[in-house]
């Protein structure tokens, strides 16, 4: 935001605008294609795309990511705002503990209400675009916002500075995680759901279920956090290379892995072969389209 909201939404655009319109005509119909024939109609590819029968597909994320970006631009905008000038005490970023209890809190108030409402897998869907799940909408704009925060005040001005202490108890919150994990499980189990049945009313533990489910991404959060801090923070061409091509890899890799799992569908392997050739086969020749398409220097320059 230092050049301007409007030259930060330009750049917006590029970088999510216009990969999320290409990834939605052109990406995701070649990816669900091989659904479309395995109901056993024998269209075309030109007559399934101008049908117009796929929806955004994993590009939903990218969707969000742009009505966040404009809000974030939209509270700039009001006069006096100052969200993001606030002089927030240095504990909340300097200590992890701090910051991951406040990060719980929020996204805990922003979630269970529209948990109460929809449940834990509806999706908000209008025509081809999907937004993304409903009852987490408001639970992924803290996490952004958290994001624009720490990244206000600097990463090296954080806990998860290189030079940190952070790292040095990651396996204090890997075992934190292992736990969080068994208890989202245990409120699932707990639960009883069928998806054939309507969510609203919620049945008895729907609060289990959604404080767990909080507890567990946030700890799942941090936990990354400390991991990659304590054993991926040197420089390493492969993973540097991975770095660059992983916006790129996102937006590609869907027809990979669908045309990937049509391919071999008539073949009989264990199923856990057949993953891992998919996962191969998917991450190979994602990452080279990647790195074909960012050696054009305009298209680097968005991805």
């Amino acid at each position: 935001f230092r050049s301007g909201v409007l030259l930060f939404l330009k750049d917006r655009f590029l970088r999510l605008g216009i990969p999320f319109v290409i990834s939605l005509v052109v990406i995701m119909p070649i990816g669900y294609y091989p659904s479309f024939l395995m109901t056993g109609k024998k269209q075309d590819f030109y007559s399934y795309w101008m049908g117009w029968s796929w929806n955004s597909g994993p590009a939903w994320f990218i969707l969000l990511l742009i009505i966040y970006n404009m809000i974030t631009a939209l509270i700039f905008l009001i006069p006096k705002s100052g969200i993001f000038n606030i002089k927030f005490s240095t504990m909340v970023f300097t200590k992890p503990l701090v910051f991951f209890g406040l990060l719980l809190i929020f996204s805990t108030i922003a979630f269970l209400p529209m948990l109460y409402f929809y449940g834990p897998f509806e999706w908000l869907i209008f025509g081809p675009l999907i937004v993304g799940q409903t009852s987490k909408i408001l639970h992924y704009l803290v996490y952004f916002l958290a994001g624009v925060l720490v990244g206000s005040i600097g990463i090296k001005n954080s806990f998860l500075s290189e030079n940190g202490s952070f790292c040095n108890h990651w396996l204090g919150w890997v075992i934190f995680c292992f736990f969080s994990t068994l208890l989202f499980l245990l409120s699932f189990n707990f639960m009883h759901m069928n998806l054939a049945e309507d969510w609203y009313p919620p049945k008895k533990g729907w609060f289990f279920l959604g404080v767990s489910m909080e507890i567990y991404c946030a700890v799942f959060l941090m936990a990354f956090f400390a991991i990659f801090l304590r054993f991926f923070n040197a420089k390493n061409v492969v993973f540097d290379n991975l770095n660059g091509n992983a916006y790129g890899i996102y937006l590609v890799h869907y027809p990979f892995v669908i045309w990937s799992q049509y391919l071999l569908v008539g073949f009989h392997m264990p199923a856990i072969l057949k993953a891992l050739m998919v996962f191969v086969f998917s991450l190979g020749f994602s990452w080279g389209a990647s790195t074909l398409l960012r050696s054009v220097p305009m298209v680097r320059k968005i991805l």
